[in-house]
């Protein structure tokens, strides 16, 4: 159902949250179980329960309102804007895009939205509850035939792992226990490497751009995508959150090290700080020293794609302008 809350409800508890979200952003009060309590409550005042619709960049989602992760910024307007700026020019020339936990189907509802008519996306998610979302947003917006859906998790092999999910959240389900907000529930689900994947089924179509978003399970990804990202080099989207990445049993450093060893041109987005610049890996390394580090990674390859470079750049001149 979409929202029947006053419109001056809705505008004041999204304006509050992405205050809060920006004045707290990489903080430890951001992890706060309070603040979360407080996210929930400003939210609810301004959001129907149950389901609310909302158009999010010309994209119709229906969404859970009991998550207070991504559905505020849906809502309000403001979810991943540098991301999603450079996203879309990207899926406006790629051929194949990849969706690796596409979770309600944001990325890949733009992506088949954006992208040519030759164009192909795949979006992986193992999670039941957001599939349900995912296949009825994509249904929403007429993008079913554009994108294939894999409902099944992505990892280093092929095989099966346990996903912990997040009590009232969409976005936080994890194979970390610590990460999925200290959960005791978890699922057993299906997984394939992207490798394998990618031998099996898209054998023809390189991957031109990659997104990966799995809440510290990032470098099993990468680790079972090794051949694909040396041999198409897609530019990557990627999440970076050190604790994360060691609540999974990986090490930063390690992260960094398959991007660097891979990509040539690596930035980093930190949305609440509004800032989108090249970085090193000595300048990451030196980043994830800090407490609650939450940010982004966008990576590409200046040899196998320029047009895509050409965009990241075009975009950044636009943000310094601002």
């Amino acid at each position: 159902m979409t929202s029947t809350k006053a419109p001056w409800r809705e505008h004041a508890s999204g304006a509050v949250i992405k205050t809060a979200r920006k004045l707290f952003a990489n903080t430890p009060v951001q992890k706060l179980p309070l603040t979360t309590k407080i996210y929930t409550k400003v939210f609810r005042f301004g959001s129907a329960s149950g389901e609310v619709t909302t158009n999010f960049r010309g994209v119709q989602l229906t969404v859970p309102t009991k998550d207070i992760t991504i559905v505020p910024g849906l809502v309000g307007g403001f979810y991943e804007k540098i991301e999603l700026d450079v996203f879309e020019r990207l899926a406006a020339i790629s051929k194949t895009i990849v969706d690796v936990g596409a979770n309600i189907g944001l990325y890949c509802c733009i992506a088949a939205d954006r992208a040519p008519a030759s164009g192909q996306t795949v979006a992986f998610e193992p999670v039941p509850e957001n599939l349900k979302y995912l296949r009825r947003n994509l249904e929403e917006n007429e993008r079913t035939a554009r994108v294939v859906v894999e409902e099944q998790a992505v990892g280093q092999a092929s095989g099966k792992i346990q996903i912990y999910l997040a009590e009232g959240s969409i976005g936080t389900h994890s194979p970390s226990a610590k990460n999925a907000l200290n959960s005791t529930t978890s699922i057993t689900v299906p997984a394939v490497s992207l490798d394998d994947y990618v031998q099996q089924k898209l054998r023809d179509r390189p991957i031109d751009l990659l997104k990966v978003d799995v809440e510290g399970y990032e470098v099993a990804v990468l680790r079972g995508a090794r051949r694909t990202l040396h041999e198409d080099k897609p530019t990557l989207f990627i999440e970076f959150v050190p604790d994360h990445l060691v609540n999974c049993g990986f090490r930063p450093d390690e992260f960094l090290d398959i991007i660097f060893g891979i990509y040539d041109n690596v930035f980093l987005v930190d949305e609440p700080r509004a800032t989108f610049k090249p970085c090193s890996m000595h300048d990451l390394l030196r980043y994830s020293t800090r407490r609650c580090v939450n940010a982004n990674l966008i990576a590409t390859s200046k040899s196998n794609q320029p047009a895509h470079n050409h965009v990241i750049e075009s975009v950044r001149a636009a943000f310094k302008q601002k």
